[in-house]
């Protein structure tokens, strides 16, 4: 990080080695190395780092968002949905259906994560519209947006790891039921028995309703059964983790971590501003006592 001096970068009005004495200051109260910038002109009026430091904090939302999404689709259900996993009942039903279990925390980081997007919207556009020649006058609503997008991020995320996350259950006979059933499977095969053979079970599947093991052997296709179809299912779709099926305990691992770095990431920036903050207000205090 770097500052600027006072006056539009001249020093004009500062005490001979106040940007100095300041960074030094910073530096020694917040732990971070900060250096002057080389032309402290151009540094008073540039918004460019608090404009890429919002894009980081949007890409993050939209990561949560997606994240969301998966969750409230995969939970689903439980009759005419995908049902594959059960999320933790934060309520104990929705306003009009009883006992219905809604995806309030998903729902809840998405609406946070609308907010992060509309703070970087207005940040960026402070940022390019109110800076004229050496002004920066867009400064306080950038921070207000900026400290928001971290406070929300932060509060979100951990949230949605504690309440959500953790507390997830992966239904893996479902998961393993559905896929036995799915004509995708048949994708798996197409290279042993030929693509025409391949599709004429696809559509002896719909017509029967049977599962793709059970055309398979009924019109004599030796060799197939339901492990055979699942271990070609992994080999072709999850090459990554072949040797193993437990989703439940894998899926909960990934998302934990995901969600875990997103709060320490955010965790540790929105630190630094504060103390950034406070080592500024500090300083400008410490100097007019020196005076």
């Amino acid at each position: 990080p770097y500052t600027s001096s006072s006056d539009l970068g001249t020093s004009v009005t500062a005490a001979p080695g106040y940007p100095k004495v300041a960074v030094r200051h910073l530096s020694a109260l917040t732990g971070v190395e900060f250096i002057l910038a080389g032309d402290l002109v151009e540094a008073t009026s540039d918004t460019g780092a608090y404009v890429q430091l919002s894009g980081v904090l949007k890409r993050t939302a939209s990561k949560l968002t997606k994240i969301c999404n998966d969750i409230r689709l995969l939970a689903s259900g439980p009759r005419c949905g995908f049902n594959e996993i059960n999320l933790p009942q934060m309520q104990p039903g929705s306003s009009i259906m009883p006992g219905k279990v809604n995806p309030v925390i998903a729902e809840v980081v998405q609406q946070v994560a609308a907010q992060v997007v509309g703070n970087d919207a207005a940040i960026t556009f402070a940022a390019g519209t109110t800076s004229m020649l050496q002004l920066g006058t867009g400064l306080p609503v950038i921070a207000r947006n900026l400290m928001s997008s971290l406070d929300l991020l932060t509060a979100a995320a951990t949230v949605f790891d504690e309440r959500c996350i953790r507390g997830l259950l992966v239904d893996a006979e479902r998961m393993r039921t559905a896929a036995l059933g799915s004509p995708a499977l048949v994708t798996a095969l197409a290279p042993r028995i030929g693509y025409d053979a391949a599709s004429r079970l696809v559509h002896l599947m719909s017509e029967r309703g049977e599962s793709l093991a059970e055309v398979a052997r009924t019109e004599g296709v030796a060799g197939i059964d339901d492990l055979d179809l699942l271990n070609r299912l992994q080999e072709r779709a999850f090459a990554a983790c072949r040797d193993q099926f437990d989703w439940s305990s894998r899926g909960r691992q990934i998302l934990s971590a995901i969600t875990g770095w997103i709060s320490g990431a955010v965790g540790s920036v929105q630190a630094s501003a504060r103390s950034i903050g406070q080592a500024i207000i500090d300083g400008i205090a410490n100097y007019n006592k020196a005076k």
